[in-house]
């Protein structure tokens, strides 16, 4: 349905007044879902105790 899509754009478009670039830890398995969305891999594999591997993600929201 689009419901996560619609989330990460809308709060692309709610930051982008105040940032300039996005980042965070995502899990491994979500990463193609971000990628789709233009997000980039950043780093290696790191393992969060009791939740999992992740990897940092980020995107520039703003062309200055």
């Amino acid at each position: 349905m689009g419901f996560g899509q619609k989330l990460v754009l809308f709060c692309e478009a709610f930051c982008a007044s105040d940032c300039d670039l996005i980042w965070f830890n995502a899990r491994k398995e979500a990463v193609g879902f971000y990628e789709k969305l233009g997000y980039t891999q950043k780093g290696e594999l790191f393992a969060i105790a009791g939740v999992g591997e992740h990897i940092v993600l980020f995107k520039k929201i703003k062309n200055d």
